[in-house]
């Protein structure tokens, strides 16, 4: 609802807005923009503004890119040019915004088309030299408010709401007059120490004596009180006006005064977001955390520069006859200071941001390097990467990929797979069908979503793009043991899959018993620890020569293509599980951190399993009467044993269970007799 909010109230304001990256290319635009221009959207993305006159050198470009980086805003007049050649004059501010995710400009634009640049350019000028005089006295006023204020000094940042609404509909005259009442209002407050009209319709509010947020809130609501009452003009016009407020805490945040207020800025620009009238304070804490990640940020780009990044590879294998087809190459930093890093510990520091284009080409030709090394010694592995969907979607993709392609001219490319997480920005499904559909026409290159499951729209991703395999997340497959909400996933995700004729791939596969389950389950590739953990490329021959594949596995070999037998080998394993975790809990002395099994017999696995048995019809009667038997006996059994342990006679409840295990494996090994 919020975003919905957001993007109405950016394409209905009348003030043209553009927002830019650091390289001054346009990311986003509003309607106004294509109003007071006639350039559309499509036309401006990824571009330089066309329609304004500011150029990358001389004496104004240099002046606003001096202004941004001392106050993190310029305002002025720059001369504007129509889409169908006619010139005009704009009025124009640009603030400069750092997040976590970069560095950025928004430029709010105004066309107005009644005066003269000149005339508009005179009076900017008789402004700016009011502003200086003006900025002096607050740089005073705040220094000597530091050495006399017994509490904390409140830096305020007004912002008038759509008051160019008001030069619109009642005149500049007008607007004028509500400029110069503003002040009078706000002074109205005792705290109130300077008032400083910083750039336009914005002010720079010093208030005395705050204690904390709580009184500096009750004053800021107080203040937004008297701006609230109508301001009648000379010609009896009654103007009704809002303002927005940030504001920071001198000296909880410690720093000069042009820092202050552009902290105080940005929060004003959060509170604009929440609607009119609004104030919102600056998190200190969030500008700790862009601070550590734009340093993160400086690491990883010179990691990638000094060669401190290699790759690790993970086999993939095909469980029923334990033949590996192929690795997963995945990234390790090898930091100087904090040793061997695993991606999760960094790679969310570059999303959204060149780093995250410039680290997925290193990915891309040490794979290639790889791959052709492997050609030349004879090994047909296939090797799969993970890249972003903003990095296949970013504009050089196919130009940097093609060059690194063109140094392994012999390179057989289509044993490279490109891995997209499943959760990672997806929106734009037709571009990226079409790049995924590129990939495989051109270069034969294969695609995988990775981490499945955990998006938002599964059914929607797998049914539009033309990907060949999709992987099941992890975190469902570690848990689909003890969490039977996980293996319903599993099982979900394996039926979709089969459903639209895409393979499907397990990662996670930590223990014997998790294979044994996959293989029932109908899924017959898999990656994880019980195969191996990824290693470093001198290790992989060594691995090669000592593996052997899992007889527990390839003795499932032919389960697979038998429906009904493969349903009652994972009722078997189930079970299986479920005697071994109740053997843990009654006969082991150390049990923390190991899962109980699930004594009521409708929720356990075995449990859920028959009530879809018996829902879908998938056998017999009398086969259903006997697995329903053993099942309830089964938990009889596990809930006297229970009972024990609970009342503390743990020699009791052992013996108990020495005397039922033949009954246990006397169980098992009818459930074995009906799979044929």
């Amino acid at each position: 609802m919020r975003n919905a909010l957001l993007e109405a109230a950016f394409n209905c304001t009348d003030e043209g807005i553009i927002i830019t990256d650091e390289d001054q290319c346009i990311l986003e635009v509003n309607e106004a923009i294509r109003l007071m221009t006639g350039f559309t959207r499509e036309e401006l993305l990824g571009k330089k503004v066309p329609f304004l006159s500011i150029g990358e050198s001389g004496e104004l470009f240099s002046q606003i890119m001096d202004d941004l980086r001392q106050n993190g805003i310029w305002q002025g007049c720059v001369n504007s040019q129509h889409k169908n050649g006619d010139a005009s004059h704009a009025n124009c501010s640009v603030r400069q915004m750092e997040l976590q995710s970069g560095l950025f400009f928004i430029s709010h634009i105004n066309i107005p088309g009644r005066q003269s640049l000149a005339q508009a350019s005179d009076r900017y000028c008789q402004y700016r030299n009011e502003a200086a005089s003006n900025r002096t006295v607050l740089q005073q006023t705040f220094d000597q408010l530091k050495q006399t204020n017994k509490h904390q000094l409140a830096i305020c940042f007004f912002d008038l709401d759509d008051f160019i609404s008001v030069n619109q509909q009642y005149g500049t005259d007008a607007g004028e007059h509500v400029l110069a009442e503003i002040p009078n209002r706000i002074h109205q407050f005792a705290k109130v120490r300077m008032i400083h009209r910083y750039a336009g319709d914005e002010f720079v509010v010093l208030l005395s004596d705050i204690h904390d947020h709580v009184e500096c809130e009750r004053a800021l609501e107080r203040i937004q009180s008297l701006l609230s009452a109508p301001i009648t003009t000379v010609s009896g016009q009654s103007i009704v006006i809002s303002a927005s407020i940030g504001y920071t805490l001198y000296p909880e945040d410690t720093d000069n005064l042009d820092t202050l207020i552009r902290h105080a800025d940005q929060a004003m620009l959060n509170a604009k977001m929440d609607g009119k009238g609004k104030y919102c304070r600056y998190d200190t804490s969030e500008a700790v955390e862009i601070a550590e990640k734009n340093q993160q940020r400086r690491e990883i780009a010179t990691a990638i520069d000094e060669d401190q990044l290699e790759l690790f590879f993970q086999p993939k294998i095909r469980l029923s006859t334990g033949k590996i087809f192929g690795f997963e190459a995945l990234i390790r930093w090898r930091h100087p200071e904090r040793g061997l890093l695993t991606p999760d510990k960094f790679i969310s520091a570059i999303y959204d941001t060149d780093l995250e284009v410039k680290l997925g080409n290193w990915v891309i030709q040490r794979a290639l390097e790889t791959l052709s090394q492997w050609q030349n010694r004879g090994w047909q592995y296939q090797l799969s990467i993970n890249l972003s969907a903003g990095h296949l979607c970013f504009r050089s993709f196919f130009v940097d990929l093609e060059q690194f392609a063109h140094k392994y001219a012999d390179l057989d490319l289509s044993r490279l797979q490109i891995e997209i997480l499943e959760s990672n920005r997806l929106s734009d499904l037709t571009l990226i069908r079409k790049v995924i559909s590129k990939l495989a026409s051109h270069y034969g290159i294969s695609t995988a979503l990775d981490d499945f499951g955990t998006g938002y729209s599964s059914l929607t991703h797998i049914r539009n793009l033309p990907v060949s395999l999709v992987k099941i997340d992890q975190l469902f497959v570690r848990q689909m043991l003890i969490n039977p909400e996980d293996c319903k996933i599993v099982e979900g995700v394996i039926a979709l899959a089969q459903s639209f004729n895409v393979t499907v791939l397990a990662e996670g596969v930590e223990s014997i018993k998790h294979g044994e389950i996959l293989l029932a389950m109908g899924c017959d590739l898999a990656q994880g620890y019980a195969i191996a953990k990824p290693m470093p490329m001198d290790l992989i021959n060594l691995f090669l020569n000592a593996f052997r594949g899992i007889a527990e596995w390839t003795s499932m070999r032919g389960i697979r293509s038998q429906g009904r037998n493969s349903q009652l080998s994972l009722f078997y394993h189930y079970t299986c599980f479920w005697l071994e975790q109740l053997d843990v809990v009654i006969n082991h002395d150390e049990i923390q951190g190991q899962t109980p099994p699930i004594l009521n017999p409708h929720l356990c696995h075995c449990g859920i399993w028959l009530d879809r048995a018996r829902q879908q019809d998938l056998f017999d009667g009398n086969t259903l009467a006997a697995l329903s038997g053993w099942h309830a006996e089964l938990h009889r059994h596990g809930q006297s044993l229970s009972e024990l342990q609970q009342q503390g006679k743990i020699s009791e409840s052992r013996q108990l269970y020495l005397t039922l295990q033949p009954n246990f494996n006397d169980i098992l090994e009818q459930i074995q007799s009906i799979i044929r």
